[in-house]
């Protein structure tokens, strides 16, 4: 009941609703799920959240998983970064966020101890809130690009989903809307120093990475790739393993296990979205 009146404060007292929505965080009585569908009823859009111990985040309540896990754990695939970050002794590469979302990746890389970061994030509403994230990360050099990336430059529509801010996909149409965006490469914004990559882009990973010749030869010491299956376009899972080839000499799994290829990943072979880490 408390956790109801909080919420319902929250929504009437705008000017401090910060303080009634920390203090319904802090009473816990509800799972993050119904919390966050009550606190949609009242009309209320994002709430903050402590982020890792370390750090505030303000969340969007459309933002499922992400959402979802802060609420729960105080992190979003903290322990898939600390896996990655493990295998990189050195942390003075420019770490680079393809699709920082509102940022959970990027304060999991200034956790890990990167210093320079380079995000890019093509929606408006989950930039404006990246910006809003990463502005505490005093000690850090940002360089932020309100701009998707691809094989080369140009605009398209961005499909938006805005039941899961997460999931706004230049591949998947789920009929709610778009947003025209423009695409750059990273051949193009991306530093002439050592990087390591960091993609999340919705099925869009291989079109981004045909943009990345030169970067993925001379810059990128390491990178991690989301993959879904069903997003995969004719040839992209060749052509994923052909620069695994090339520029890697490791492929992990999520859960950490080497493989050979990307294609021999146990997730992939049963259709499932996973994650794969490339180390040098």
């Amino acid at each position: 009941m408390t956790q109801t009146l909080d919420l319902l404060r929250a929504a009437m007292l705008p000017s401090r609703r910060r303080k009634y929505l920390a203090r319904a965080l802090r009473a816990g009585s509800v799972a993050p799920g119904d919390f966050i569908r009550l606190a949609k009823s009242f009309g209320i859009a994002t709430v903050d959240a402590a982020y890792l111990d370390a750090y505030r985040i303000r969340l969007d309540l459309n933002g499922r998983s992400i959402t979802e896990a802060v609420l729960a754990r105080g992190s979003f695939q903290a322990d898939l970064f600390a896996r990655f970050a493990g295998n990189l002794p050195d942390r003075a590469a420019t770490f680079v966020n393809v699709g920082a979302n509102i940022g959970t990746t990027c304060l999991n890389a200034h956790h890990a101890g990167f210093r320079d970061i380079l995000a890019c994030e093509p929606v408006a509403s989950n930039f404006a809130l990246l910006e809003e994230n990463l502005r505490q990360l005093g000690d850090a050099t940002l360089t932020l690009h309100p701009v998707a990336l691809g094989a080369r430059a140009e605009e398209r529509r961005i499909f938006l989903n805005p039941e899961s801010t997460g999931r706004h996909s230049l591949v998947r149409d789920f009929g709610q809307g778009a947003q025209t965006v423009r695409i750059r490469t990273l051949d193009e914004i991306a530093p002439a120093r050592p990087c390591v990559l960091w993609i999340d882009a919705e099925g869009f990973e291989a079109e981004i990475l045909r943009g990345a010749g030169e970067f993925l030869r001379d810059r990128c010491r390491a990178m991690c790739l989301e993959i879904t299956p069903e997003l995969l376009g004719p040839g992209d899972l060749d052509f994923i393993d052909g620069i695994g080839a090339r520029h890697f000499s490791r492929i992990l799994s999520l859960e950490g296990a080497a493989v050979p290829r990307v294609r021999d990943l146990d997730a992939l072979r049963e259709g499932r979205q996973t994650d794969v880490i490339f180390l040098p």
